[in-house]
C-alpha cells in the first residue's frame, strides 16, 4: 500500500507541475525497464546478420548509395532504406559495438513513449492520464521485442515517424501552420523508407479530421493536403516498384490468401495489448491461444454499451488505428512477432482510457488510481522477466521451443545454436524435430549435412545438402558448404562452381569470395585470382595478407 501511494504521488502530481517532470518519469521507467538489456547478447535471428554478417559493408559509408537503391538485405522482398540506414548508422558507432545498436533502439522507445504523451495531450486528456499511459505504453510487455531484439526497431522507429507525422498533422489542424504541415509530410516519407505499414497514415489523419476535428468538411478543407499526400505516395511507390523489379514478386492474390489465413492473429494481438500474459519471442499461429482475446472483446463490449456516457467518436478512432496499422502485418508473415502491436497499441490505449478510465476517474479517483498504478507494477514486472528471455541465443530459443511447440524455426534454431556450441548429439535430434513438424523446413538438411561432415560422413553430408538446395533452391549458404564439401574431398571444379553459383545468389557472400581465392591461388590460376582480387577490393571485401603474397608469388 505504501509502495501503491508514492507512485500515485509520483504519476499524479509531478505531472501537474510541468511537462518537463512528465518526461522525465518516462525515460526514467524506459532506462530502469531496459537498462538490463545493454549487457545482452545476440539472439541470432536475423540480428547476426545486421549486426556481425554486413558489418563490414555497414562500416563503409560510400555503401549508402547501395543501400537506397536496393532491396533489404535479409528478404528480398522490402524496401526498407531508413531502416538499413539506422544500422548503418550504428556499425560506424562506437566502432559497431552492440552497445550502440542497444542504445539506438532504447533511446527511440524513450522518443516513442514522449510521442504518445504529447499526442494524449493533442486530444485534450489530463496531463496525469496522459502520462499514465505513456507509461503503460513504455512498459508493456508486449512491446520487449521492439526494444531488446535489435531488428524490432523496424516497428518503434516506424512509431516515431508515424507518431511525428500525426502529431504534427494534429498541430496543422489547429493552427493551420504551413510548418507544420511540411514537418508532417517529412516525417510520413521517412515513415515510407522505414516500413510499407506507414503508407495508411493518410487514411488514419483523414479519419482523425473527419471524426474529431470537423466533421464533413475533409476535402473541402484538406484539398491541398489530400493532393500532397496522393503525390507521396505515388511517388513512394514507383521507387518502390523500380528497386525491386528483380526481386520475387508478391501478387494480389497471394497477399490475400496470407491475410486471411493469418486473420485469427487479430484476436490473439487484442488479447497481448489487454492481457499480456501469453508472450512468445516466437509466436506461432498454431501454438497461439485466442482465449485472451476473446475476453478482451466481452470485456471491451460490456463497458462500451453499459452505464456510462461513452465517447464513440474516440473508441471507434482508438479501434480504427488499432486495426489499421495491424493488419498489414499480416500480410506475407508466417512469424507473429509481438513487436507489430507497437504502433497499433496506441490505438488500444485510447479505447482503454475511453472505456476504462475516462467516466470513473473523477467519481472514484482514488480507487481508480490504485487499480492503475497496480497494473503499471504487474507490467514493469512482467516487462523484465519477458525480456530475459533476449538475454542470449540459448535463452530466446528454448523460450521458442517451448513456447511455439508446433515450429519447425523452433526446433531448427534451437539446434543451431547447440550445433555452434559443438553439442552436435542434441543439435541433430532437434533438426529431425524440425523436419518431422515440416518435412520441407528450409536449412534443416544442411545444418544435418555440417553434423554429418563433422563425423567426416561425406556421402550422407552430399545427400543432405543436395536435399536442401531441392527445398531451398535461393539458399546461398548451402552451395557454399557444399563447395567446402567438394573441396575436402578434391573435387576443385565441382567446389568453383559452387561458390560462383553461391555469389551469383548473394553478391555479398563474404566467405565465397575468399573459399574462391584460396582455390585460385592453390591451384595457380593467375586470371582467375587477378580479377577476382580486384572485385574483392572493388566490394571492400578484406583480403589478408597472405593472400596477397600468394598472389604477387604467382605473378
Amino acid at each position: 500500500m505504501c509502495f501503491g501511494i508514492v507512485m500515485n504521488k509520483m504519476i499524479f502530481v509531478l505531472a501537474k507541475l510541468k511537462s518537463l517532470s512528465a518526461y522525465l518519469i518516462i525515460m526514467s521507467v524506459c532506462l530502469l525497464l531496459y537498462w538490463p538489456t545493454l549487457n545482452y547478447g545476440l539472439t541470432y535471428l536475423d540480428d547476426n546478420v545486421w549486426v556481425v554478417e554486413y558489418q563490414w559493408f555497414f562500416q563503409q559509408i560510400q555503401n549508402s548509395i547501395h543501400i537506397l537503391t536496393k532491396p533489404d538485405f535479409i528478404s528480398g522482398i522490402f524496401y526498407r532504406p531508413l531502416l538499413n540506414l539506422s544500422f548503418m548508422l550504428n556499425a560506424n558507432i562506437l566502432g559497431g559495438k552492440l552497445l550502440s545498436y542497444r542504445l539506438f533502439n532504447i533511446g527511440f522507445h524513450v522518443f516513442n513513449g514522449f510521442l504518445v504523451y504529447r499526442v494524449l495531450v493533442g486530444f485534450q486528456y489530463r496531463r496525469e492520464l496522459a502520462l499514465y499511459w505513456s507509461l503503460i505504453f513504455c512498459a508493456h510487455p508486449a512491446l520487449v521485442s521492439a526494444v531488446a531484439w535489435i531488428p524490432g526497431r523496424t516497428d518503434s522507429l516506424l512509431a516515431f515517424f508515424c507518431l511525428s507525422s500525426f502529431l504534427f498533422f494534429m498541430k496543422y489542424t489547429g493552427t493551420r501552420n504551413i510548418f507544420y504541415s511540411i514537418m508532417h509530410l517529412i516525417c510520413f516519407i521517412c515513415a515510407l523508407g522505414v516500413k510499407e505499414t506507414a503508407i495508411v497514415l493518410p487514411v488514419v489523419c483523414g479519419v482523425y479530421y473527419y471524426l474529431l476535428v470537423k466533421p464533413g468538411f475533409l476535402f473541402r478543407s484538406m484539398h491541398r493536403l489530400i493532393a500532397a499526400w496522393f503525390f507521396l505516395m505515388f511517388f513512394w511507390l514507383n521507387v518502390h516498384q523500380i528497386v525491386l523489379i528483380d526481386s520475387p514478386q508478391v501478387n494480389l492474390e497471394m497477399m490475400k490468401l496470407s491475410l486471411v489465413s493469418n486473420s485469427p492473429a487479430i484476436l490473439s494481438y487484442l488479447g497481448k495489448a489487454f492481457l499480456p500474459f501469453n508472450l512468445s519471442v516466437l509466436p506461432d499461429l498454431k501454438d497461439l491461444t485466442l482465449v485472451y482475446g476473446g475476453i478482451t472483446v466481452l470485456f471491451m463490449g460490456l463497458f462500451c454499451f453499459r452505464g456510462f456516457k461513452r465517447r464513440y467518436r474516440y473508441i471507434f478512432f482508438g479501434f480504427f488505428w488499432f486495426l489499421i496499422f495491424l493488419v498489414p502485418s499480416l500480410i506475407l508473415s508466417f512469424i507473429k512477432h509481438e513487436y507489430r502491436l507497437y504502433l497499433p497499441l496506441f490505438g488500444f490505449i485510447l479505447c482503454a482510457q475511453e472505456l476504462f478510465v475516462a467516466t470513473w476517474f473523477d467519481t472514484r479517483r482514488y480507487i481508480v488510481r490504485v487499480m492503475m498504478v497496480s497494473v503499471l507494477i504487474v507490467f514493469c514486472f512482467l516487462t523484465l522477466i519477458h525480456s530475459h528471455h533476449y538475454h542470449n541465443q540459448f535463452s530466446f530459443w528454448e523460450n521458442a521451443v517451448q513456447t511455439s511447440p508446433h515450429s519447425p524455426l523452433a526446433h531448427r534454431n534451437l539446434g543451431a545454436m547447440y550445433y555452434l556450441e559443438g553439442k552436435f548429439k542434441e543439435a541433430k535430434n532437434l533438426f529431425r524435430q524440425a523436419l518431422v513438424i515440416n518435412p520441407k523446413e528450409k536449412m534443416a538438411n544442411m545444418n544435418l549435412g555440417l553434423i554429418a561432415m563433422q563425423n567426416h560422413n561425406f556421402r550422407q553430408a552430399e545427400m543432405h545438402f543436395l536435399r536442401e538446395a531441392r527445398i531451398n533452391p535461393y539458399y546461398d549458404s548451402v552451395y557454399l558448404n557444399w563447395g567446402i564439401l567438394s573441396y575436402q574431398t578434391g573435387r576443385w571444379r565441382k567446389a568453383e562452381s559452387l561458390w560462383l553459383r553461391t555469389v551469383e545468389l548473394n553478391p555479398n557472400n563474404v566467405k565465397a569470395y575468399k573459399n574462391l581465392l584460396v582455390l585460385y591461388l592453390n591451384t595457380g590460376n593467375k586470371n582467375a585470382s587477378e580479377q577476382l582480387i580486384w572485385m574483392m577490393q572493388d566490394k571492400g571485401i578484406p583480403i589478408s595478407n597472405d593472400h596477397l603474397l600468394a598472389f604477387q608469388r604467382l605473378m
